[in-house]
């Protein structure tokens, strides 16, 4: 399973306003929901190989994948410009009859003038809604939260397709998150694909975008894991755009 793991350099998004904090009814006993736009968000594509030779970029290797996907980390900041980070890894894999998806996600904040991002609580609940997707998706999570309160779950392999062209090309979506401390809240996001700075004519490594976008490549090629490839490294790298 993929690890929850902190990286760094975010696009910066236009700014919107944050935290629309809706009060609660009082005679309901349910906390808040929160509203959140992301202020920045990062995007990165995740490969793993299935030779000895660990794992290479697409646009460098011709051999099999055996898990594909991508990582994105949502930021925006409090008023006292705290920082609350959204950290979601979405994967795809075949058992060699099926295409099968995971999410491993994780929620912290980074106080100001802090390097180590804190843990916040774990979640429990995680929809995912997509701008022009008719039902969200929803990640059925499982076992025990990570040191980091990280958790794992399975989710529906064709949203999960339909995410990465949706990070890929700029698609807005939801996040709908709830914690175990019954805190609930959303969080609005997109990445740079489709608007100004993104998607123009700078090609790093010489990579194309839609049909030859590097997770779809990737996916050309996956198949199930051998020995060899369950111990390789799985590999980050920035989402060109």
């Amino acid at each position: 399973m993929i690890d929850m793991r902190a990286t760094t350099a975010a696009a910066v998004l236009p700014k919107e306003p944050v935290n629309i904090d809706f009060e609660n009814a009082a005679d309901t006993g349910f906390k808040a929901v929160k509203t959140f736009k992301a202020e920045s968000i990062a995007v990165y594509d995740l490969f793993r190989s299935n030779d000895r030779h660990g794992t290479r970029h697409p646009e460098h290797y011709d051999g099999a994948y055996n898990l594909c996907g991508m990582h994105v980390i949502a930021q925006t900041r409090e008023q006292d410009r705290t920082a609350l980070k959204w950290d979601i890894m979405l994967s795809v894999f075949t058992d060699g009859t099926s295409r099968l998806a995971s999410i491993a996600a994780g929620s912290f904040t980074l106080p100001p003038n802090v390097d180590t991002r804190v843990p916040r609580h774990p979640i429990t609940g995680l929809v995912v809604r997509l701008d022009g997707m008719k039902e969200p998706a929803s990640a059925r999570i499982h076992g025990v939260p990570n040191a980091d309160n990280g958790v794992v779950g399975d989710f529906p392999e064709p949203s999960a397709e339909q995410m990465f062209d949706a990070l890929e090309t700029g698609t807005p979506f939801t996040l709908d998150l709830t914690y175990d401390s019954g805190e609930h809240e959303m969080v609005r996001a997109r990445t740079l694909g489709g608007i100004a700075g993104g998607g123009g004519n700078y090609r790093p490594l010489g990579l194309a975008h839609g049909a030859d976008a590097p997770v779809r490549r990737c996916l050309q090629s996956l198949a199930p894991a051998s020995q060899s490839g369950l111990h390789n490294p799985l590999a980050e790298f920035n989402h060109p755009w």
